[in-house]
């Protein structure tokens, strides 16, 4: 039987539980609700703040000193390369941008540029849609105008983000062409008449299933990227089976044999 992301969400706290039933103390605060069997992991809970980092020190993010992040394999690209450098963003750290990098993982929560990705009136930006955006077109029919509607400039707005990403990947630290813009899965916000702000949230997948809380966000003002963000994107083990042991029917019961409370409709 196929599982369903949710299905399978359950089925993993069920098996975190499973393990660490006999350990848990009823909450006594909540006693006769299903609460009381309650259980957070305390190392899922506990969430440390991004580490912001000023660009200028960058030189090689896993080679600065005395910086409390966690030592990964070098996720910003070629050694001595610095992400300023990799990521195009060329006097950015003369300018005062920084950088917020997850404490936990050591990737790039949120990165503040000012990247030209398709034609528009931004600062620095040369781009037209004659020469150096016609890549940016899914159809041939009129390559040589601006788009026309909102739908139009979603549609490029998102192939300029893909883009950017993809190329990116390596200095970023993650791997965008697999887990990152399936179909259905990005949801997109055009502002102005022209398009003058585009707004992007893509959910993280893994093997085709959503990864809770982790997502990619990007914001475009005038044809300029001006920031990306990753929202809690630790490491995934490529090897890790998101195939469910049991049925979501046997999942259901033991949800229901933990609470002590009859599942009716879909509801304890």
């Amino acid at each position: 039987m196929m599982m369903k992301p949710k299905q399978l969400a359950t089925l993993l706290l069920l098996q975190a539980s499973a393990l660490s039933n006999a350990l848990v103390e009823p909450n006594a605060e909540k006693i006769g609700t299903v609460a009381e069997r309650e259980f957070v992991d305390p190392a899922v809970s506990a969430v440390s703040s991004p580490v912001s980092i000023a660009m200028a020190s960058l030189p090689a993010l896993m080679g600065v000193a005395n910086m409390d992040v966690p030592q990964v394999d070098n996720p910003f690209g070629p050694s001595g390369t610095s992400i300023n450098d990799g990521l195009g963003l060329g006097s950015a750290s003369q300018s005062g941008k920084k950088i917020s990098v997850d404490a936990r993982s050591g990737i790039p929560a949120f990165v503040d540029l000012v990247k030209p990705i398709m034609p528009g009136d931004g600062v620095g930006n040369s781009l037209t849609w004659s020469v150096g955006a016609l890549h940016l077109r899914l159809h041939d029919d009129d390559p040589h105008g601006p788009p026309q509607t909102h739908k139009e400039i979603q549609d490029i707005a998102l192939v300029a983000v893909e883009n950017w990403f993809h190329e990116n990947d390596g200095y970023l630290g993650i791997d965008s062409r697999s887990q990152l813009f399936q179909q259905g899965r990005t949801r997109m916000a055009v502002h102005g008449s022209t398009g003058e702000m585009v707004q992007l949230s893509a959910q993280r997948t893994f093997k085709g299933l959503a990864v809770k809380g982790s997502r990619a966000t990007a914001t475009i003002k005038k044809g300029n990227l001006i920031n990306i963000g990753l929202e809690q994107w630790g490491e995934i083990d490529e090897d890790f089976d998101v195939e469910p042991s049991i049925t979501a029917d046997e999942a259901i019961e033991a949800v229901a044999d933990h609470a002590g409370r009859e599942v009716i409709e879909g509801k304890l």
